[in-house]
């Protein structure tokens, strides 16, 4: 005779065990503590077996597995659950790249299009990053070069003047790359929009 069971706090069936026979009553046999003599039933994948009021009960069961937003599969979370009840925004269905953002449509994954305005606000960015960067291995870290378009000192004076025309000509650049989105072309990649970027000349080296 076998018993089968359950987890005292989940009532999820966990394996069955020989019942040992009652010293006291002929052909009966002791059914240990969170135990029944009734099988479980036939499981398929992610399904387990749980007692409840006194019969079993199959759940599904994705404890542990990871579910993606819709509108953006960055986002991430993990059910913890039995019988999870999954929200539409959501979908258990891996995304192909964890490191970009992907849109689902009709239960198809798609990489996520930027809108211009998203596109020419990390554009703007990459080149405030780059402007700061080449000032400060100038060796202006405090200030701006264009500070000493005053200066009686020549170099910095000078300085200044390469800082003005050289960013200027990224902020041109910068424009015409939105401009040319905005009229329908290809936006480039972040890594083609720095490595495009005008390059300073300083007078003096």
């Amino acid at each position: 005779m076998q018993a089968y069971n359950y987890d005292p706090v989940t009532k999820i069936f966990w394996g069955a065990t020989p019942c040992q026979k009652s010293p006291l009553e002929e052909g009966v046999y002791l059914l240990p503590a969170n135990s029944t003599f009734d099988a479980p039933p036939e499981l398929s994948e992610n399904e387990v077996a749980v007692f409840n009021n006194g019969g079993w009960e199959v759940a599904y069961d994705y404890r542990g597995k990871e579910i993606y937003l819709k509108n953006d599969s960055r986002k991430t979370d993990v059910i913890k659950h039995l019988n999870a009840v999954l929200p539409d925004e959501w979908t258990m269905i891996a995304p192909p790249d964890n490191e970009k953002r992907y849109v689902m449509f009709d239960e198809e994954w798609e990489e996520y299009q930027k809108t211009p305005t998203e596109l020419f606000a990390e554009y703007d960015t990459a080149m405030e990053n780059y402007l700061d960067d080449t000032r400060c291995r100038r060796g202006y870290t405090k200030r701006e070069p264009s500070d000493y378009i005053s200066s009686a000192v020549d170099r910095w004076r000078q300085d200044a003047l390469d800082w003005i025309a050289f960013r200027d000509s990224v902020l041109v650049y910068a424009q015409g790359v939105e401009n040319a989105i905005l009229a329908g072309e290809i936006a480039p990649s972040m890594d083609e929009f720095i490595l495009n970027m005008p390059v300073v000349t300083w007078t003096y080296e």
